[in-house]
């Protein structure tokens, strides 16, 4: 299925003044995305390919007038590298790298590159992405998970197995790669709570500050108390409760609007 993803003009934008880092989870269309841009297929090389690798170590590079570097931010050295080519660069030569997860993580220690590319983040398919308009239309990604593959895939047998495998290659792969993990039996899912034991499922916090509370249901319900309550503490953040199979839609007194999910989710990317 042709899909093309939300990033797509973002980046063909950005390879024209700087080098464009896409980083993002596994498995979430970054390659696929790097590919749809004119010119990539000729100029596309993978880090973990044997071939490709040994052209890279010995720059011996497609002539082609893109660039795109999949997973090297793996090779020891990647930066240096980059920012040689970067620096000596024909004019009119782009440069795209693709990368999982860890490449936003280790771009913060040492960054040797500042100033010469634009980091951009590949997430799961979206409701606004792909077009979904009414509380139906959810059960497809609610059931099939909401990366590419097992979404287009269509079938919640091949779906589950695919989370199986994908939870097992995060955790045992993805994550004790990272030199700062040293205990995987300490990881925990967090969330906002106060010392009351008060908690809402997400708030969405800019430099400290609150600047928007989303508490989840399954159905319709009234307006959640711990909601009203944060809502009292922070009035101009706005507050949302929303639901997976609920049909009403209201604003309460105190401004929190209640609805299905639909509305809240279209707006994000």
């Amino acid at each position: 299925m042709d899909h093309a993803r939300y990033l797509r003009d973002q980046v063909e934008q950005d390879l024209e003044r700087k080098m464009v880092f896409v980083a993002g989870p596994r498995q979430v269309g970054k390659t696929t995305l790097a590919l749809s841009i004119p010119g990539a297929t000729d100029g596309y090389l993978n880090w973990d390919v044997a071939e490709h690798r040994e052209r890279i170590l010995r720059r011996e590079l497609p002539p082609g007038p893109l660039w795109v570097f999949d997973e090297i931010h793996t090779y020891r050295t990647w930066r240096n590298y980059l920012k040689g080519l970067c620096d000596g660069r024909r004019n009119g030569q782009r440069i795209l790298v693709t990368g999982s997860a860890r490449l936003d993580l280790y771009r913060y220690s040492g960054d040797s590159l500042q100033g010469r590319y634009h980091m951009l983040r590949l997430h799961s398919l979206s409701v606004a992405e792909l077009g979904l308009h009414s509380e139906g239309d959810l059960q497809p990604p609610l059931t099939l998970g909401r990366f590419p593959e097992p979404f287009f895939g269509g079938s919640e047998v091949e779906a589950r197995r695919w989370s199986r495998e994908y939870r097992n290659l995060l955790i045992r792969e993805e994550l004790s790669s990272l030199e700062r993990v040293h205990d995987l039996g300490n990881l925990e899912l967090r969330y906002f709570r106060d010392v009351e034991g008060r908690e809402v499922d997400f708030v969405v916090v800019d430099r400290r500050t609150p600047v928007m509370m989303v508490e989840c249901k399954l159905a319709d319900a009234p307006a959640d108390r711990n909601l009203r309550y944060l809502k009292a503490r922070f009035p101009d953040c706005p507050a949302w409760q929303i639901s997976a199979s609920g049909h009403k839609d209201f604003v309460t007194p105190e401004g929190i609007r209640v609805s299905p999910a639909i509305p809240l989710l279209a707006t994000l990317v």
